[in-house]
């Protein structure tokens, strides 16, 4: 069996984080936002970048995509591989991808397609997908099974099956949980 890793994922909204208290607790790797769109650096992803490293923690970051074509999610890959690609990475970088409103299926894919290819191109490491359990349903089809999967599922023990993958990655239970050295 592989291994079992508790961990968490932080942004801005953590604010200021004392990182040994977080790791003193038993949290083992941490997925920070580095960051969104096409030309913003979320401000706590330096300090959150160095402090969890010192601490030992597993470090991987993500980004938040808001691209609404495919051109702009190869801008946006860019971005966020040039602003990791120096820092230590024990996690695969992943993608993002919930702001979707208005955008078909297929919209959704060739845009999620495009940041991929272009993040792995550019990085030369296969990268995660984060999505809740039902967008990984609903959004995506087979082809994106190649991407670990870094699933959102609250109040349940297991994630709901997708019909694509058939394993995650990562599983993210809830979104109101409580972590020494985070208020």
């Amino acid at each position: 069996a592989l291994p079992l890793y508790k961990g968490i994922d932080v942004s801005a909204w953590q604010r200021d984080i004392d990182h040994k208290k977080v790791a003193e607790s038993g949290i083992s790797m941490v997925y920070i936002r580095s960051s969104l769109g096409a030309d913003m650096i979320d401000p706590y992803f330096e300090r959150n970048a160095e402090g969890f490293s010192k601490q030992g923690v597993q470090v991987g970051y993500y980004h938040y995509l808001t691209a609404r074509t495919p051109e702009s999610a190869r801008h946006q890959a860019r971005f966020f591989a040039e602003l990791i690609r120096d820092k230590p990475l024990a996690l695969r970088p992943a993608m993002d991808f919930e702001r979707t409103a208005g955008l078909s299926r297929r919209e959704i894919q060739e845009i999620a397609r495009a940041f991929l290819t272009e993040l792995e191109a550019r990085l030369n490491i296969r990268p995660a997908l984060y999505s809740s359990a039902s967008g990984a349903r609903t959004r995506y089809d087979d082809s994106f099974a190649r991407y670990p999967l870094w699933v959102a599922n609250y109040g349940v023990h297991h994630p709901e099956p997708n019909g694509h993958w058939t394993s995650w990655a990562g599983f993210q239970y809830d979104d109101l949980g409580r972590v020494p050295g985070i208020e």
